[in-house]
């Protein structure tokens, strides 16, 4: 005959609720079998990916075995990315690796600005011209379109700094700021033009919009000045490059004064300061 249970009801069946009791041992996503992430990597877009990638070791691992990481990069930095001869990186793991890895913990804009740059130095320094369809042969280097984009990687390194000062490690970052000395040494010339230009544009004035049309560029080379001479201190030593910052400082206070007697002239100079960006660029609240 068979037993009858005379427990509560409440107690009946107790041991096999113990039975299924979650262990402590949870199963995460990283802990998944190599060949269900790599399927699940393979399916993701740029940004999750790069999302993903930075999440454990092991992850990140997974991630650069697979086409996806490597054709991530090609479609995000391909167009920016040459060597040392302005010769497009060679098509092997290891180089796109290295890409990747520098590259994906820094802002795309700040990734890209600091290979224009570099693509644009090269082609200033380069003894041919026509090293590659970036520097046609027969025209002219442009060392003042070279040394505005080196500015603006100069304005996009500085504007990440100052809510993470860890992108100064990133050794694509790094790189660039050693670069910056060569416009010392051999162009100075091209960074006082800058700034000079930068003047020289605020007294062109639209009566009809009342407007200073070059307004809307001058902040972030404004910006990009108060950067430099902290990113140059970062690769030199105090007594390098002292004559030509001397000679900035001189240019800089004199783009200030023109900057601060536009105030109240127009109506076009508020602009939206970039995110995280410093009180002490005052340019960019003007009214």
């Amino acid at each position: 005959m068979a037993m009858i249970d005379s427990r509560p009801a409440a107690l009946q069946g107790a041991e096999s609720l113990e039975s299924l009791t979650v262990s402590d041992d949870v199963l995460e996503f990283a802990d998944l079998a190599g060949d269900v992430l790599s399927r699940i990597i393979s399916l993701l877009g740029v940004e999750q990916l790069a999302a993903m990638a930075v999440q454990s070791t092991r992850l990140r691992t997974l991630a650069e075995e697979q086409p996806a990481w490597q054709q991530a990069c090609k479609d995000r930095w391909q167009a920016f990315l040459v060597d040392s001869e302005m010769k497009a990186l060679p098509d092997t793991p290891s180089v796109w690796r290295e890409a990747f890895r520098t590259r994906i913990e820094l802002p795309v804009t700040l990734a890209r600005a600091c290979d224009t740059a570099r693509r644009a130095q090269l082609c200033a320094r380069a003894d041919n011209p026509g090293l590659s369809h970036a520097c046609p042969a027969g025209r002219p280097i442009d060392f003042r379109r070279a040394f505005e984009l080196t500015m603006r990687a100069v304005f996009e390194v500085g504007l990440a700094a100052e809510s993470d000062l860890g992108v100064h490690k990133n050794s694509l970052v790094r790189g660039f700021e050693e670069s910056l000395q060569w416009w010392l040494v051999t162009r100075p010339e091209v960074l006082i033009a800058f700034v000079r230009e930068a003047d020289s544009d605020l007294g062109q004035y639209d009566m009809w919009r009342m407007a200073f049309i070059h307004w809307p560029s001058v902040p972030w080379k404004r910006s990009a000045l108060a950067y430099l001479p902290g990113l140059i201190a970062k690769v030199s030593q105090a007594w390098e490059h002292v004559s030509v910052l001397e000679a900035l400082d001189r240019e800089v206070a004199l783009l200030d004064n023109t900057i601060r007697s536009l105030e109240n002239q127009g109506d076009s100079l508020t602009m939206i300061a970039p995110e995280g960006i410093s009180k002490r660029h005052w340019w960019w609240w003007l009214s």
